[in-house]
């Protein structure tokens, strides 16, 4: 797991509630254990309520994170920066190193079809 994603307000939050979700389904166990059903009923419902929240948090801090690694690309720049391995940001190299198009989406072109549009 990267500091980012752990450092995460979401994540935290995730944290948290997972662990209060957890105490409380075992205290509802032990309430089983003395068979009383409404303490039960009340502690499982209310810990599986927390843990299902702390998963949602936890959910979103993983695809916030994703979100944020994926955004250089969607600009069409590289993940590390174009300085990599001698490229220089203006130099023809850098502008040719990725595809033009997104690979898959475009599907097959027919023999007898016209030149796509730029």
């Amino acid at each position: 797991m990267s500091p980012d994603l752990l450092l995460s307000p979401y994540f935290i939050v995730a944290a948290t509630l997972g662990a209060l979700g957890a105490v409380l389904i075992l205290a509802g166990l032990m309430a089983a254990l003395r068979r009383r059903p409404v303490r039960f009923a009340v502690r499982t419902v209310a810990g599986l309520l927390l843990a299902s929240l702390g998963l949602l948090a936890g959910g979103l801090a993983v695809g916030i994170r994703g979100h944020d690694l994926r955004a250089p690309l969607r600009r069409g720049e590289r993940p590390g920066g174009n300085d990599q391995a001698g490229v220089r940001a203006g130099s023809k190299r850098a502008a040719h190193d990725w595809p033009s198009e997104p690979a898959g989406l475009t599907g097959p072109r027919l023999p007898n079809a016209p030149a796509r549009p730029v």
